[in-house]
């Protein structure tokens, strides 16, 4: 398993190697992480990408499900200043097709989000197995939820409000953690 140095300098490698085919957009963190055979919770990725962002190597879009990131200068200069290209090539075995990582689009911003609201689908689906009476209004929670989540722009303090609400229902703390895990660092 590759150390979090390493990672991090292969990640911004591949950025750089983006950049230099003249390819200039934000791309998805997940997919960059799938290229290096690196398997993360989404929690780590973003804490990934935000440990990115605050040293001022990428700027960053957050989505649910993934964070698209953009070298900056000074992490071109970064790049320039190791020997993080040779590296990167020494580990992917020389491999340097990187279309098959994702550019932020709204159709790609929308899979990303596919496993939360497929989580969302099997917690409503459990929960309506054994929900008490008093608890209804969880799934009409995970409905607002999982509406809002689904629009194109979903507004996050809805998304906020919704999950501080399914905290209280203990019975299904359990999927509920889940959910947040996925949800939390958006």
């Amino acid at each position: 398993m590759l150390r979090h140095k390493d990672l991090v300098n292969y990640v911004l490698g591949i950025l750089y190697e983006i950049k230099k085919q003249g390819r200039t957009g934000y791309y998805s963190l997940k997919t960059i992480l799938e290229k290096l055979n690196y398997s993360v919770s989404i929690s780590d990725m973003y804490g990934i990408g935000k440990y990115l962002e605050a040293e001022g190597f990428v700027k960053a879009e957050r989505q649910i499900g993934d964070i698209f990131i953009k070298i900056t200068t000074d992490g071109i200069l970064y790049v320039e200043n190791k020997s993080i290209i040779e590296n990167l090539e020494r580990f992917l075995n020389s491999s340097t097709d990187y279309t098959s990582i994702l550019e932020m689009s709204l159709a790609n911003i929308r899979t990303s989000r596919k496993p939360v609201l497929e989580k969302i689908k099997n917690a409503r689906e459990k929960i309506s197995e054994t929900v008490k009476v008093s608890e209804v209004d969880i799934l009409k929670d995970l409905d607002i939820l999982n509406m809002e989540l689904d629009k194109d722009i979903p507004d996050r303090e809805i998304v906020f409000i919704k999950m501080n609400e399914l905290k209280k229902y203990e019975g299904v703390a359990f999927e509920i953690r889940e959910l947040f895990d996925m949800i939390d660092t958006y």
